[in-house]
């Protein structure tokens, strides 16, 4: 058969009807479970498929178990998208073992070949089976994925530790996952099923496991990877990381409020750069009287405040025209501290 034959076109579009198909009304999602439809950064579409919503962790928090310990949270991260690269790979060897064209068994057997964090909702397991038995796809293609995704395993832990939302660990993952399909040389048919193989399994119940984390692991796996190109960090009242923010930031960004020192807080560290931040929309804040503390600090160091305030209005209006350079030592550059939990959105410029 041709690549120019009728045959693999109509392969394809059944291929794609049977991953797409409305199975179950009760589905969430929509159209065959499908939760969204991501733009891949060298270009295409890859859909999110699952029964669950995609998860997202806000920017600056840590999951309650880790007792604000940003570094213990994202090592954790690092040993679970270690394992979840390695239960992927095993997941798909153990199916390039199973005969598609069997009919007796064939869904438990599938359920059987899943590994540790690799979930599939039986709903999409008739596109995984589409996929495999109407290309044709071989043992050798299912390994040769597994090996692949190998070879790139530090870029597919490094998507998962950088990112704080399932859709954005997706993007990345699926950009791998085209990656490797590319340097395999399959048809364009085999090629765009096993590609639909792959992505059905690190589908939203798979990877909200990554931001849904309810244990500390206990350190295991190496994870060289840069969390932002230019880090702005969310400190605690004693200085300790809560969490990294990637500056620039050029759309206003929300921040939840952090417990700390008597009071509730937002402090941002200037890291190595020099920065300016603006500040809008103070929602839920109340006046923490506690001395010696001001409620908005700009430039707080040892050698003093370049605005210290009980009013928001002019600590916002100061801080959009100031730039704030690190001192030898700083609690933080730009603090907000309340009696309450609130929100409030910033942006970040960097200054020449």
């Amino acid at each position: 058969m041709s690549c120019s034959d009728e045959g693999l076109s109509r392969i394809a579009s059944a291929i794609v009807m049977l991953a797409n198909a409305q199975c179950c009304t009760s589905i969430p999602g929509g159209t065959g479970g499908i939760q969204v439809v991501v733009e891949l950064p060298g270009g295409g579409q890859a859909p999110l498929y699952g029964s669950e919503p995609p998860a997202t962790i806000p920017i600056g928090t840590v999951p309650d178990e880790f007792d604000g310990s940003y570094s213990e949270y994202k090592q954790a991260q690092c040993d679970v998208a270690h394992q979840l690269v390695s239960n992927w790979e095993a997941t798909l060897r153990g199916l390039g073992y199973i005969n598609f064209a069997q009919t007796n068994g064939l869904i438990v057997v599938i359920l059987g070949a899943l590994v540790g964090l690799i979930v599939l909702p039986e709903f999409m397991i008739p596109a995984l089976i589409a996929a495999a038995l109407l290309s044709v796809l071989t043992q050798e293609m299912w390994f040769a994925l597994a090996d692949g995704l190998e070879a790139h395993r530090d870029d597919i832990v490094c998507a998962i530790i950088q990112n704080d939302t399932v859709i954005e660990i997706y993007t990345a993952i699926a950009n791998v996952v085209e990656t490797v399909i590319t340097e395999l040389g399959l048809s364009s048919i085999q090629g765009a099923a096993l590609k639909l193989a792959a992505l059905i399994l690190v589908n939203t119940n798979t990877l909200n496991k990554l931001l849904n984390l309810s244990q500390p692991a206990s350190p295991s796996s190496e994870c060289n990877c840069d969390i932002c190109s230019q880090c702005l960090d969310r400190i605690d009242g004693s200085g300790n990381v809560i969490a990294n923010l990637d500056a620039p930031i050029t759309e206003w960004l929300t921040l939840s409020s952090e417990f700390s020192q008597g009071g509730w807080n937002v402090f941002i560290d200037v890291g190595t750069g020099i920065w300016l931040i603006e500040w809008q929309d103070l929602v839920g804040w109340t006046p923490l009287t506690s001395p010696p503390f001001y409620d908005f600090n700009l430039g707080q160091s040892t050698v003093g405040d370049v605005i210290v305030s009980s009013d928001f209005e002019t600590f916002s209006a100061a801080s959009a025209l100031t730039c704030i350079s690190p001192p030898a030592t700083h609690i933080g550059q730009w603090g907000i501290r309340s009696g309450t939990a609130f929100t409030v959105d910033i942006k970040v410029t960097a200054c020449n």
